[in-house]
């Protein structure tokens, strides 16, 4: 009986067509990819290399990706001849590897071993074993072990072209199959800019070789330090590190993980972690010509990336001249070596101090700090920041900026360059960097004046000589004030110098750095009594603009006039019309004066209040509310607010107890009572009532707007 039913089982697989056999044993002739034997996975197969020539070609396929292990096993041979090779092959013949010739070999010590992990891709692959240089009879086995995975590396990976792609965030297993020659690369994208930080981990070799070096390139496939041979290089002993901070843009990259000196095939993970963030360093920009623009007055993160020889350049705009401060902060290293330098470039690349090699230096210890105040004229300036010794924790800069148009403007280190300033008006500036810096300054003078020129800094607590002041005429000949040279010490905290007769004509004042350099910001003031300004509105085809007394003009501010408020844009013009300041609107007349109260403007109503903001939403002034719109309009006629339907009257005011189009509006103003009244007449006169058989009476009742008394029975009086 039992043999019937095998014999049915038989003539019903063929009835069904062709049979693929998987073989528990290895069928010749599989000496070839064409005649390889299928295998299951997960199953070990038993085979032999009958001679020298004799090859055994097995076939397995993935239906998803993940990690294969394949086992090859056999008996002791105690040999230490190379009697076996086993090479793994794609489903077009390549060595997954990347190089024909590489392959596992086995020896007849022992029992055979497993080749290690390997990722890859959905697909058919072939095992092939060959003789090593002796030939044994001796049977084999051999094995392929397979875990469905999406995060493992899917060889061939060994170049840009076929990286294996990543999830941010998520941890991917690779390997350096074979040997050295492997190399495994992964791609990833960020659809935004922000910061990137690589974890890479494997089991601990306690071994201090470097076993892997590990590479961050961008889309065309440059090292994003800008130098294509840096690298992070991790050693047997630990279980690896996660790589420094690293801000870039939006756009695609790749790790590269090879050998370096010692080989090992054991699993390795790697991470590319990422958080998205607008103010971060974008690299590459290690120059002038790739460097990260950034925003004024805000904190932005970098690091010197991998070693010494990066550098981060970060470019900010001036829409207006002003006072420019650069804070460079960074983690308690506790560490007085020097480990940055920070530079201040103008638009052509040329120090802000005259001399290229100037420099604020950061030691490792405290936390930074903020550079003096340097003013500049509007236009485009870089911040370039340096390693002296190499550390690659995060540092954060940021550009501040106040907008004034009384502050020296650098670089301003020569009577060609020297900063225009009128008489009776206090200028700002500093001896930046070192005491090479000098700070001219201009005055032409319309009138002979007597002229007196104001000196005053923070206090310094010791006598030293800190600054000198020269008076200089159009020629640069020395004006003599109380000698060649006047000298301002660190305790005298306001000095007036002595009075000279100056004739009209071009003049500068020169201050230098005494014996002494200090990089306070200092006040100079060139008092000349006849040729002060008055103070009042100016006109010219730009529009109008106030100069105040001292010669300056507000810009970019509120100023009070006369009781009266104005605006004025980024170049001093006073502003008219709707202007947005912050988050709220405001109306400026015709006259640029701000309005307060109600103001119709294009046939609508709006109300600002005392300060001059536009009012939205619900308000109520004295007895009354309203309701403005978004756009700040009062609201009239019938609204839906939220749920609640309202009636505001012509003048805007919500109404309240009163009926509107012969509806009767609640006490808190909502509409909730749907019966319609209206008017009626007869014989006995006009009365007010609704659907519901309610009317009016013995009251004064309020009916679109006005008052009307109704009797007892109902009728208007």
């Amino acid at each position: 009986m039992k043999k019937l039913h095998f014999l049915a089982l038989l003539v019903l697989l063929f009835a069904l067509g062709s049979l693929t056999v998987f073989a528990a044993g290895e069928a010749e002739d599989n000496g070839s990819r064409a005649s390889a034997n299928a295998i299951s996975l997960n199953t070990t197969v038993t085979g032999n290399i009958s001679s020298y020539n004799d090859e055994d070609w097995y076939k397995f396929t993935l239906s998803q990706a993940g990690a294969i292990s394949v086992q090859f096993g056999h008996q002791d041979l105690t040999s230490s001849n190379l009697h076996w090779r086993l090479y793994l092959y794609n489903s077009e013949g390549q060595n997954i590897t990347g190089d024909t010739d590489k392959c596992y070999e086995f020896d007849g010590n022992g029992t055979g071993y497993s080749l290690p992990e390997i990722g890859l891709p959905a697909g058919t692959y072939y095992v092939r074993v060959i003789s090593g240089y002796y030939t044994e009879s001796s049977s084999y086995t051999v094995r392929v072990s397979f875990t469905a995975s999406s995060v493992y590396e899917k060889e061939y990976n060994g170049s840009r072209a076929s990286a294996t792609s990543m999830n941010l965030n998520t941890f991917y297993k690779g390997s350096i199959y074979a040997d050295y020659a492997d190399e495994d690369w992964y791609k990833f994208t960020l659809s935004q800019a922000g910061v990137l930080t690589v974890t890479f981990s494997h089991k601990d070799l306690t071994d201090s070789q470097y076993y892997w070096g590990l590479y961050l390139y961008n889309s065309e496939g440059q090292n994003i330090t800008g130098d294509s041979e840096k690298r992070f290089d991790f050693a047997g002993d630990g279980t690896g590190y996660s790589l420094p901070e690293v801000g870039l843009p939006a756009g695609t990259y790749y790790i590269r993980v090879t050998m370096l000196y010692g080989h090992s095939d054991s699993t390795y993970s790697v991470k590319a972690g990422f958080t998205a963030s607008s103010t971060y360093e974008k690299e590459y920009n290690g120059s002038r010509a790739s460097a990260t623009p950034i925003n004024l007055n805000t904190v932005y993160k970098g690091s010197i990336y991998v070693d010494y020889g990066d550098e981060d350049w970060y470019k900010v705009t001036l829409s207006q001249a002003g006072a420019l401060t650069v804070q460079f902060t960074h983690k308690d290293l506790t560490d007085s070596q020097s480990y940055w330098r920070v530079y201040l470039y103008n638009s052509e690349g040329k120090n802000i101090t005259g001399e290229y090699e100037k420099w604020y230096q950061f030691d490792g210890d405290g936390t930074g700090y903020s550079l003096p105040e340097v003013g500049l004229p509007a236009g485009t300036y870089y911040i370039r920041v340096t390693a002296d010794y190499h550390n690659d924790s995060t540092y954060s800069l940021k550009a501040g900026f106040t907008a004034s148009t009384v502050y020296e403007k650098e670089y301003n280190g020569s009577r060609d360059s020297a900063t225009p300033i009128k008489a009776n008006v206090a200028y700002k500036g500093s001896t930046y960097a070192d005491s090479y810096d000098e700070d001219y300054y201009k005055i032409v003078l319309t009138k002979n004046d007597t002229v007196k020129i104001r000196f005053a800094h923070p206090i310094i607590s010791d006598s030293n000589n800190y600054w000198q002041i020269y008076l200089l005429d159009a020629e640069g000949n020395t004006v003599n004030i109380d000698g060649s040279v006047y000298y301002i010490d660190g305790n005298v905290s306001d000095v007036t110098l002595p009075a000279v007769g100056l004739s009209a004509g071009t003049y500068y004042v020169r201050i230098t750095c005494g014996f002494y350099h200090s990089n306070h910001t200092y006040t100079l003031t060139v008092n000349a009594p006849n040729n002060g300004v008055a103070a009042g509105w100016k006109h010219n085809s730009s529009g109008w603009w106030y100069q105040r007394a001292d010669g300056t003009y507000p810009v970019s501010q509120w100023e009070k006039i006369s009781g009266k408020w104005y605006h004025f844009d980024s170049k001093g013009y006073m502003q008219t019309g709707w202007q947005k300041f912050g988050t709220s609107w405001y109306y400026l007349g015709t006259d640029g004066a701000m309005k307060t109260g109600w103001q119709k403007v294009n046939g609508s109503w709006y109300y600002m209040n005392d300060k001059g903001v536009m009012q939205t939403g619900w308000l109520k002034l004295g007895s009354n509310w309203y309701y403005m719109s978004s756009g700040g309009v009062m609201q009239t006629g019938w609204k839906k607010i939220g749920n609640v339907t309202y009636f505001f009257k012509p003048d805007g005011a919500m109404a309240a107890r009163e009926w509107w189009d012969g509806y009767y509006l609640n006490q808190d103003g909502s509409w909730t009572y749907k019966y319609r009244a209206r008017w009626v007449h007869n014989n006995k006169g006009w009365w007010y009532g609704d659907d519901s058989g309610w009317y009016a009476k013995s009251a004064t009742v309020r009916i679109d707007g006005k008052s009307y008394t109704f009797d007892a029975a109902g009728y208007m009086k």
